[in-house]
């Protein structure tokens, strides 16, 4: 039976300030991610009074329906609800992204396996509040992750820094030996590290790239960066110190916007990374030849 819009309305929790007009368009813009839902997740009979309350739950105005992932959205309010199936489905579709994300960090063999239970829990337990805090805004895999990244995070700190396995040497400073987070999230972030590393000097102008060259990879001094620009030594100081500074900047930009930084302190902490392996990491990139 197809519910109706007086329904779906009720079930959204929207205003009876709403207009007619308006509250027909919204049943619609429900009805429709309902059926996204369905054809994502057809094994999944979700009731569509339920699925619009889930919707209005998550949803920041009666506008913002349409830009939410509906079939993501279908498949927690399908787990929340206790659809037959729907537990198994969910862990069908995001087993490798949690895999993914521990494995990033080099966690050892059984504190992998501990994490991996432990976001399962978190994730799917009977009443889980933290599978409500999905709200449809980004890709739930990327979701997903994150959750998995905090438990990690989170079970470095209880364990300490030698339940964890890097596969390279870290060569940080000393919080990075010391520091269970900092060590999962240099792990974690090594390769974005890189990348955003790597853009970053790519969009740099051809002089500034070449000057950053002769200082971290050929190991001029200021002296002689000076001679070589014809221009004295402050002034090559000085442009080392914005360069440094914008690099900075624009790396943080970059790594900010990654769905596993979810919380102002993991942010914070790898901002600390970013700062702390920047003249490390300036070498290597410069010096690869992929700068």
């Amino acid at each position: 039976m197809v519910i109706s819009a007086e329904a779906i309305v009720a079930a959204f929790g929207a205003s009876p300030e709403l207009t007619a007009d308006r509250a027909a368009a919204l049943a619609e813009d429900v009805r429709a991610a309902a059926a996204a839902g369905r054809d994502a997740w057809p094994a999944l009979d979700v009731d569509e009074t339920a699925f619009a309350a889930w919707l209005g739950a998550r949803a920041g105005s009666w506008d913002e329906v349409p830009t939410l992932d509906a079939a993501a959205l279908y498949l927690t309010c399908a787990v929340a609800h206790d659809v037959p199936g729907a537990v198994a489905a969910f862990r069908d579709a995001h087993a490798g992204d949690v895999d993914l994300a521990l494995r990033r960090g080099g966690l050892a063999a059984d504190a992998m396996d501990d994490a991996r239970q432990l976001v399962w829990t978190k994730l799917l337990a009977p009443g889980s509040e933290k599978l409500r805090q999905y709200v449809g805004r980004g890709a739930l895999s990327h979701w997903v992750r994150a959750v998995a990244v905090r438990q990690a995070i989170s079970l470095a700190r209880k364990r300490g820094p030698m339940e964890r396995v890097v596969a390279e040497p870290s060569d940080a400073d000393a919080d990075v030996a010391t520091d269970p987070e900092l060590a999962f999230l240099k792990a974690y972030y090594r390769d974005r590290f890189k990348a955003a590393f790597s853009a970053v000097l790519d969009e740099l102008a051809a002089p500034d790239r070449t000057l950053l060259r002769l200082r971290f990879v050929e190991g001029l001094t200021l002296d002689q960066l000076a001679r070589v620009r014809d221009v004295h030594r402050a002034t090559i100081a000085r442009h080392l110190a914005r360069l440094r500074k914008s690099l900075l900047e624009d790396v943080r930009a970059r790594l900010s916007e990654d769905a596993g930084l979810a919380s102002d302190t993991e942010l914070q902490s790898v901002l600390r990374l970013v700062e702390s392996n920047l003249e490390l990491s300036l070498p290597r990139i410069l010096g690869d030849g992929t700068g």
